[in-house]
């Protein structure tokens, strides 16, 4: 952007501004849901769906699709604050099938999290963490087994803690009574319209303790089991409970990673949120020549981003040196990475909850960006 204005006959003084930093837009889910394969091919929905409205569902889908998984989580998401999100169809419970969906390119430019609404079988899930974690840039949410079993419950997330990519996903349970239809329906997009929501109030806050809207009970746990699966304090289930006169909360905030580090969901989602950020802010430092003008530009906008994140209260410290630093020097960048084509750079945050430094290993090169935890 810029302004010119005149001072004297031929002299004319122009003011230039930099181009504002572009912000991620988080809080946006992908849904894939297993559809009737002739319903599919027949109305041609297979494509992804942009919804900014629930309406929209019903005009894309039709109204005899409005009774299954799918159609639930993505009311559910909208019930509860979110705006945006993303609706894939798959032809059928294949791995192939979700493959394609999650690798649908309106889905790899926009969704940050990635739900699959009343798919609980684990190879499915293992798949979706693996995607998520190759990607480093989205979150899934998934669902727990409608089941009555406690120690089923617990038994299915213990799995799910020994995967591969756990700390880029939460599971949730038990499943929800809704007043939009008898059975049961899975939790994923009602906590992800939470997310949505906690996202555009800017809060540091964890999506925990919120109510949920559009919900009447959960399905398959008396308060007991519910107060139970809350005190297993190992279980990685995020448990859905009825409280009385709070309504149905969300109660826990915590990934499937054992790693103290990436314990909490809105911990990851932060560094989530960053990596975004880089990739769109700083992705054109690619090819320019590395030295120590391009190393004070990276180190000053990002002291800039991470500055405005510890004033809106997501990382912690009395002072900005206190709650994250950044470094991008000849030390992080010896001949030997150079001579590579990449730029190092070192970043460690202190997000609100835990109480903790996060290292993050910032490397740019002639693929783009690439984010490793120190």
């Amino acid at each position: 952007m810029q302004t010119e204005r005149s001072s004297l006959p031929g002299l004319y003084w122009q003011d230039v501004f930099p181009p504002r930093p572009v912000l991620p837009l988080t809080g946006v889910p992908a849904f894939l849901g297993i559809g009737p394969q002739k319903f599919v091919y027949v109305n041609k929905v297979n494509p992804p769906q942009v919804l900014h409205l629930w309406p929209q569902f019903q005009e894309k889908f039709g109204f005899q699709m409005l009774d299954n998984h799918l159609a639930h989580a993505v009311r559910g998401f909208f019930e509860n604050g979110g705006r945006d999100c993303i609706v894939v169809w798959l032809e059928d419970d294949s791995p192939q099938a979700l493959e394609n969906g999650l690798t649908a390119d309106s889905i790899l430019d926009t969704a940050d999290l990635i739900c699959a609404p009343g798919i609980t079988d684990q190879d499915r899930q293992a798949q979706i963490l693996k995607h998520c974690a190759e990607m480093g840039d989205r979150f899934a949410i998934l669902d727990s087994p409608d089941s009555f079993d406690l120690d089923k419950l617990k038994a299915n997330g213990d799995k799910l803690k020994k995967l591969p990519g756990n700390d880029y996903g939460a599971i949730y349970g038990p499943w929800l009574k809704t007043p939009h239809g008898k059975e049961a329906v899975p939790p994923c997009g009602h906590v992800a319209g939470v997310y949505a929501a906690c996202d555009r109030a800017n809060t540091p806050r964890a999506p925990a303790n919120i109510a949920l809207e559009g919900v009447l009970n959960v399905a398959a746990l008396s308060r007991e089991q519910q107060t139970q699966l809350a005190q297993l304090s190992e279980t990685p289930i995020n448990g859905i409970r009825s409280l009385r006169g709070r309504g149905v909360r969300i109660w826990g905030a915590r990934t499937l990673s054992s790693d103290p580090q990436w314990r909490y969901v809105n911990v990851r989602r932060l560094a989530i949120t960053i990596r975004r950020w880089i990739a769109l802010n700083l992705s054109d430092v690619a090819f320019e020549p590395n030295d120590f003008r391009l190393w004070v530009r990276i180190e000053r906008e990002l002291n800039s981003y991470l500055q405005t994140l510890w004033q809106q209260g997501h990382l912690q410290g009395a002072t900005p040196d206190e709650a994250f630093r950044v470094r991008c020097d000849g030390e992080t960048n010896p001949p030997q990475v150079r001579d590579r084509g990449e730029i190092v750079t070192f970043i460690e945050f202190a997000p609100t909850i835990p109480n903790e430094f996060i290292q993050l290993r910032l490397i740019h090169g002639e693929t783009g960006v690439a984010i490793a935890s120190s």
